[in-house]
């Protein structure tokens, strides 16, 4: 939705994440979040709301995306460069596009709590695709499963009804 030229400014820099103009916008509407917009408020839970809480870590969508296109040895490598092994809860947003290009569909959160330890799914539909945010719940449980404290994965929801006639 973003065209990122001088026709569409600047409405907000703030640390690493700039708004434009256009992202502000999706907020005037029912419209999707976009990943500028999920950054943004990321990066504000994580150096304003809970600057002083180490336990939380919130991973940005664009590393979240990264890290659902990387083997298991690269995925841990990223987990440590942010040092995931220290963080009592770690948030990944994931956004997900029926189409190509996007604006996404619907879009989810993993929640990673240690202390259980277990991942939470949280969804933004009723009624999710479950293979994208399953085949990254289970790709990312990997650099988690080290003894002696298995992951404890929640089920697999069940299949959508067919659609009646």
């Amino acid at each position: 939705m973003s065209s990122y030229t001088h026709a569409d400014p600047i409405a907000l820099s703030f640390n690493d994440t700039c708004l434009r103009m256009s992202d502000v916008q999706l907020l005037q509407g029912p419209h999707w979040l976009n990943d500028q917009i999920l950054s943004f408020y990321y990066e504000y839970l994580e150096k304003v709301k809970y600057k002083n809480n180490p336990d939380l870590l919130f991973v940005a969508p664009e590393v979240t995306q990264c890290m659902k296109l990387t083997d298991d040895d690269e995925l841990e490598t990223v987990l440590n460069q942010l040092e995931a092994p220290r963080n009592h809860f770690i948030f990944f947003p994931l956004l997900y596009t029926a189409s190509t290009p996007p604006p996404p569909t619907h879009s989810s959160l993993l929640v990673f709590s240690r202390p259980l330890p277990t991942f939470f799914p949280f969804h933004s539909s009723a009624n999710p695709p479950s293979l994208p945010s399953h085949h990254f719940l289970h790709q990312i449980t990997v650099p988690f499963t080290s003894p002696p404290s298995p992951i404890l994965l929640p089920p697999l929801p069940p299949p959508p009804p067919p659609p009646s006639p």
